[in-house]
């Protein structure tokens, strides 16, 4: 074998496994992305069910083995504690309640794990009537279980209003 035919197949193998390495890293985006609007159908479902006041709707969405961190620092453990907290801030505090989720940024740390950072605002009754709002930044970790995304642990910082 000559030089020339040797630095040829080396160059060509290069040539081969650059271009499976490009067609891989694009299938790894497209599922991504797909992943990725799946994270986001969870939120919305979640916020949807946060607005309705149904609790149990709230929690779904959440693992069964899910800490839930809140912004006054209540720490619930797992999907029933969590259920029965939001149930009892829809029945108080955050009686007829919206969120507006705002940005949001999701990073894959595995196929399985993303984190997302996201911000929300949530309008409440306040004296009078009139609604006062608070943001809040939240970090979401999701784990993906058999073919589905849940939320594994939410921790939320309040942030001063704009």
């Amino acid at each position: 074998m000559t030089a020339v035919s040797s630095r040829r197949r080396i160059v060509s193998g290069c040539v081969t496994v650059a271009a499976a390495c490009t067609l891989a890293t694009s299938a790894g985006r497209a599922e991504e992305g797909g992943d990725e609007a799946q994270i986001l159908a969870v939120m919305a479902r979640g916020a949807d069910a946060f607005n309705r006041g149904d609790a149990a709707a709230a929690a779904a969405v959440y693992a069964s083995d899910a800490d839930l961190v809140n912004v006054r620092g209540d720490h619930l453990k797992g999907q029933a504690e969590i259920e029965r907290g939001l149930a009892r801030a829809f029945a108080t505090r955050y009686k007829d309640a919206r969120i507006k989720r705002g940005e949001v940024d999701i990073r894959f740390l595995r196929p399985d794990v993303a984190l997302a950072y996201v911000t929300n605002e949530i309008a409440v009754a306040g004296a009078g009537g009139a609604p006062t709002v608070h943001r809040e930044l939240g970090l979401r970790v999701f784990v993906k279980d058999g073919g589905a995304w849940r939320i594994a642990a939410l921790h939320d910082t309040p942030l001063p209003v704009r």
